[in-house]
């Protein structure tokens, strides 16, 4: 399923997709229009649920309607000008941690779960990033894709061997849910027109090279398309992951 929303200057769609799983742990979000300030032209986010005994789902969902709903009573009570967004971001990040820690705490079939989360939100020359965990933040711009985020495990160690072989959770070292208190990472980049940027979760470089990744998006099809293609052909992959991509351009 897809969502396409246009804005006078960003374009947003997203695409989710089970893979060969049997429940999509996955979840995306999309804040934009009038309710924000004239200085924000939008927020997106996506969400990997882990752990729980198979409760992710409610860990990521949860996760980016805290996120959301809070941004968008915090925009409210904004005025005029850039508000603090780093500051806003975090705070929605404690409260999501918040929100969904305590569910696992009150229902012992939620105990454990946890979820990823890469929040972006974009001005007409930033974009102001905010995560925990491995889903990930990209910039392509002039057929040049940039990984924006840090990968958050171990170490910062994966599985060598096989670089699509899905990863044991334990890598993660933080989680939105997990622990009583979190450390977002955040980082802002300039952005220029016609720069996209993308969110995944790890279903998408799992299963894809980043050579195959830049191929799909030098195709030069429109975003809707773009997103559609991306996702298809990493869930297509055998044995894939959840696959959840949202991309915004200036």
């Amino acid at each position: 399923m897809g969502s396409i929303s246009k804005p006078d200057q960003l374009e947003i769609c997203a695409e989710t997709r089970t893979g060969s799983r049997d429940v999509n742990e996955d979840s995306y979000a999309i804040v934009d229009g009038p309710e924000l300030a004239p200085s924000v032209l939008g927020l997106i986010a996506v969400a990997d649920g882990i752990g729980g005994l198979g409760s992710g789902h409610i860990a990521s969902s949860t996760t980016l309607t805290t996120i959301s709903d809070t941004f968008r009573r915090l925009m409210a009570t904004h005025s005029s000008g850039v508000p603090p967004i780093h500051d806003w971001l975090s705070f929605c990040f404690h409260k999501a941690n918040s929100d969904v820690l305590r569910m696992g705490l009150v229902l012992p079939k939620l105990k454990g779960m946890g979820s990823t989360c890469t929040c972006a939100v974009v001005t007409q020359s930033h974009v102001y990033l905010c995560h925990v965990g491995d889903s990930r933040a990209y910039l392509w711009r002039e057929a040049t894709l940039r990984q924006l985020s840090t990968d958050e495990w171990f170490n910062g160690l994966r599985q060598p061997d096989n670089p699509r072989k899905h990863k044991a959770v334990t890598l993660v070292n933080q989680a939105i849910g997990w622990q009583p208190t979190i450390s977002p990472a955040k980082s802002v980049e300039p952005i220029r027109r016609g720069d996209t940027i993308i969110l995944c979760t790890d279903g998408l470089t799992d299963n894809l090279t980043t050579i195959e990744i830049e191929s799909i998006l030098a195709a030069g099809n429109d975003l809707s398309q773009t997103c559609r293609d991306l996702a298809d052909e990493a869930s297509g992959k055998t044995g894939a992951d959840n696959v959840t991509v949202v991309m915004a351009r200036l």
